[in-house]
């Protein structure tokens, strides 16, 4: 038994409890908004060094991360720890809402991203969409999809939903052709905040057919609920 990775455990489970919205409110739903909890072995070394944690004295007592502070759902603190935990992040840790729109697409790309959230989602269709358009969009974002989750190491064990993507690059492109151009990802979404809702989908399709469908995971399914919005019929109700 190791005290230092059980309660590792529970504060970052607690973390995402508290900090993220489960769309199916149940636990299906908690892993779709925090695919992170899946790498049990990456996760914990992001925090402490390998010899830290399985050290001796990890194993009888807690002992605090020497990488990094474990999150918390409390405002961070000008304490001594917050600022070693600045200096000893490397560049490539930089929060992702911090990065530029080139680097963020660079570290994607290249598998690097250090969060791989649903903003982050949000934020990576968004960006092919505007920049290259429906057509090539559509294409990068599931081929970058894809080789993330094959290739990065907090994305391990995700699994590709092929409806759950198409559904999503539907209602970001809708989002994008009824608001005002050459905006910033953060103001796109304070005109479109309903796209932070990842139970969204459950609107349009029953709990089972997206997640427990084999089928929705490796083509469209159509919805089961009610028909998905298209600029076409926003238009006709305008």
């Amino acid at each position: 038994m190791n005290e230092t990775l059980i309660y590792f455990w529970i504060q970052i489970i607690h973390y995402a409890c508290e900090a993220t919205k489960n769309p199916t409110n149940d636990f299906t739903g908690f892993l779709l908004m925090n695919p992170q909890l899946l790498n049990e072995t990456e996760l914990p070394l992001a925090y402490y060094k390998k010899d830290t944690l399985f050290s001796a004295q990890a194993k009888t007592a807690f002992v605090l991360p020497d990488l990094k502070q474990l999150p918390s759902i409390l405002p961070a603190s000008a304490s001594a720890n917050n600022r070693v935990e600045k200096t000893v992040n490397p560049v490539h840790e930089q929060p992702v809402d911090e990065l530029e729109d080139d680097e963020f697409l660079r570290q994607f790309e290249s598998c690097t991203l250090i969060n791989w959230s649903h903003k982050t989602h949000l934020r990576m269709a968004w960006l092919y969409l505007t920049r290259d358009g429906r057509r090539v969009g559509v294409k990068k974002i599931f081929d970058g999809i894809k080789n993330f989750i094959d290739n990065s190491q907090i994305s391990r064990k995700t699994t590709f939903r092929f409806t759950m993507t198409y559904f999503w690059i539907q209602m970001i492109d809708l989002a994008i052709a009824q608001s005002p151009k050459d905006i910033s990802f953060e103001e796109f979404l304070r005109i479109n905040p309903h796209l932070l809702d990842g139970g969204l989908f459950l609107g349009y399709y029953k709990k089972e057919t997206m997640l427990n469908n084999p089928t929705a995971r490796q083509e469209m399914v159509l919805p089961d609920i009610k028909p998905l919005p298209s600029l076409v019929i926003a238009k006709s109700k305008n």
